[in-house]
């Protein structure tokens, strides 16, 4: 019996450390730890867990040399809200090197501001960066576009935009 207390705390402490497993809290785009690396808690499946929210849906972008980039194209929210856009690139057959991502962001609107955040690994040839965008409170509803700057491998492919939606609260 203690045994098996002691697995209960044990996988416990482990699922609200490393967010194994969607919870109702937070946001569906709040990041969550699994074997591919860090993804949206709302696209995080667990056997015998429901979740709580519909998958985000990531865009796929071509560029040249076959690399594509997956990201969210078009983000809703609210003012006042940080939101995550989880940019991951690869190159068609690309096999287990370790590719390298740079991005930038540019004509990033007023009242609207991008961090880049972790860097983080997944499947072998794909590398994704974290990009966490801030909406002011002040913000008024509409769309805001601002562009990502791709680097893959050393090599600049130019320019992706993404479209921040802000809705009334």
């Amino acid at each position: 019996m203690r045994r098996l207390a002691t697995i209960i705390i044990l996988t416990t402490a482990l699922t609200l450390t490393f967010g194994c497993g969607p919870v109702a809290t937070g946001q569906p785009d709040d990041l969550t730890y699994g074997p591919g690396g860090f993804t949206y808690k709302a696209n995080f499946q667990q056997q015998g867990v429901r979740n709580p929210w519909p998958p985000i849906i990531s865009k796929d972008v071509v560029l040249a040399d076959n690399i594509t980039i997956s990201y969210r194209a078009e983000i809703e929210t609210r003012a006042g809200e940080i939101r995550n856009n989880i940019v991951a690139a690869r190159k068609a057959g690309g096999g287990h090197e370790n590719p390298e991502l740079n991005l930038s962001v540019s004509n990033v609107p007023a009242g609207i501001e991008v961090k880049e955040g972790e860097e983080g690994g997944g499947l072998p040839g794909t590398v994704k960066h974290l990009l966490i965008i801030e909406i002011s409170k002040d913000v008024k509803p509409g769309e805001y576009t601002f562009d990502i700057g791709i680097e893959f491998n050393g090599k600049d492919y130019g320019k992706i935009p993404c479209t921040i939606k802000v809705v009334k609260s």
